[in-house]
């Protein structure tokens, strides 16, 4: 089942960047597994009330980055292992020079460790649906 994508026209991210993001997260919470079947450009955009081509462009960019995959003809759905290697080392590279900047404000591993932990309850208590959430 397609997670729920809310668009805001009024950010400065583009549309399709905002749908990209969506689907990125919905992969990396397990909502989105492995062979999901992710609804056709024509589908979505009329849903969300949106051009077809920035749809498209979405499905274009998690293509080419080996989140989605489509047979020919056939619908796009979640790549097996759906991860986004070249996102998690920029990721991973971001928490090296994070750290590096912390231990040069004079943090403790410690209190960084403490930060971190802090940090990922937050996003898992964003991420996760509530008893009861409208669906």
């Amino acid at each position: 089942m397609m997670p729920r994508i809310l668009l805001d026209p009024g950010l400065p991210v583009p549309l399709y960047r905002q749908v990209v993001e969506a689907v990125r997260a919905g992969i990396a919470s397990g909502e989105l597994p492995a062979g999901a079947e992710l609804p056709g450009v024509r589908e979505l955009a009329t849903s969300l009330r949106i051009n077809y081509h920035t749809v498209a462009r979405a499905w274009q960019e998690l293509e080419a980055a080996g989140l989605v995959e489509r047979q020919r003809g056939g619908p796009f759905r979640v790549a097996d292992g759906g991860r986004d290697d070249a996102a998690l080392a920029a990721l991973r590279e971001g928490l090296r020079a994070l750290a590096a900047t912390a231990l040069s404000h004079g943090l403790q591993p410690a209190e960084m460790a403490g930060w971190w932990a802090e940090a990922l309850t937050d996003a898992e208590r964003r991420l996760t649906p509530h008893p009861g959430a409208e669906e």
